[in-house]
């Protein structure tokens, strides 16, 4: 916690639409445990609507999209390859036509990666609206829908995952995610750290002054 607005030797706890977010540190990682369940439905886009949208070609987006939540629902849509991602461009048009009518403006693109240690390495792109198509550098809640994706049709076991997002719009960075699956329910993690990206000084009157960082 960057601007020492919490303590970090006990857990702070986030009162959220979906319930409570215990909030943990460790060393200069802020983890948190989703409090809703993991869920997973098909979803309205399909193989060849995604690619549309996204202005690939179909062969490049694999299998049908689902639409995945720990909380906030996405459109997961797995591609074949980073240069895939890098190629990516939702057209507003067809966002509009196949997306907005779900109800759910978000959707989060990602390509499975290679395997570094314990983790696998995952790079990812989320874009959502209004205000038209932007796409957001980091988003812990579509990396939490995503590990229980990726996490859903495996056995009883632990999995982690380095989720890179944010790459491509130059603002990099890196969520680490895991999925903790007994017989009865399926936990899932999500860590990262926080850079100062802003500052900024209010000025007031009577002389006196408000100063804040940004992460």
């Amino acid at each position: 916690m960057a601007l020492g607005l919490a303590a970090r030797d006990c857990p702070l706890i986030l009162e959220a639409d979906v319930g409570p977010i215990v909030v943990e540190f460790e060393n200069e990682l802020t983890r948190f445990t989703t409090a809703a369940p993991f869920s997973s439905l098909p979803s309205p886009l399909t193989r060849i609507s995604a690619a549309e949208l996204l202005g690939l070609e179909e062969h490049l987006v694999i299998g049908s999209p689902v639409l995945a939540s720990c909380g906030l629902p996405y459109h997961l849509v797995e591609l074949a390859s980073l240069e895939a991602l890098v190629w990516a461009r939702p057209s507003p048009g067809i966002w509009s036509d196949r997306v907005s009518p779900s109800g759910h403006d978000q959707v989060y693109l990602y390509v499975a990666g290679k395997e570094a240690g314990a983790s696998h390495i995952v790079r990812a792109r989320m874009f959502s609206t209004p205000g038209g198509v932007r796409e957001d550098p980091a988003t812990g809640s579509a990396a939490a829908a995503l590990a229980g994706h990726l996490a859903q049709n495996r056995g009883v076991g632990r999995w982690r995952w380095q989720i890179e997002q944010g790459v491509e719009m130059g603002r990099p960075s890196r969520i680490l995610a895991e999925a903790e699956r007994t017989e009865d329910d399926l936990s899932i993690r999500i860590a990262g750290e926080a850079v100062i990206v802003g500052s900024g000084t209010l000025h007031l009157p009577g002389g006196l002054t408000l100063s804040r960082e940004a992460p």
